[in-house]
């Protein structure tokens, strides 16, 4: 398991998490209890949320939930209708991604 310290790129499949050294998979489009208490512990500076382009809903919805929590930056990568990320240049996206909290 990678641990990155500052950054934390969450998508919805592993294929997309392991082109990214930053991705964490996060197997579906909803953040559970237990992933959420999983980032406190390795306690990323910024979560980016990055999934799907069909799941722009799910992605404003956890960014929300992480927003709330009040531990991190957190910003959303829109990404085009049925492109993922593993598709994507995501260092082109990362650069204009948007800042929710």
């Amino acid at each position: 398991i990678r641990l990155p310290q500052t950054r934390v790129i969450l998508m919805e499949g592993i294929l997309d998490a392991v082109t990214h050294p930053e991705g964490l998979a996060l197997f579906g489009t909803q953040l559970s209890q237990g992933q959420l208490q999983w980032l406190k512990k390795i306690a990323p500076q910024e979560i980016v949320v990055a999934l799907d382009g069909d799941a722009n809903a799910a992605t404003m919805a956890i960014a929300l939930v992480l927003v709330h929590s009040g531990f991190w930056k957190v910003s959303i990568i829109r990404l085009p209708l049925g492109s993922d990320p593993d598709d994507v240049q995501l260092e082109e996206y990362l650069q204009c991604r948007e800042i929710i909290g």
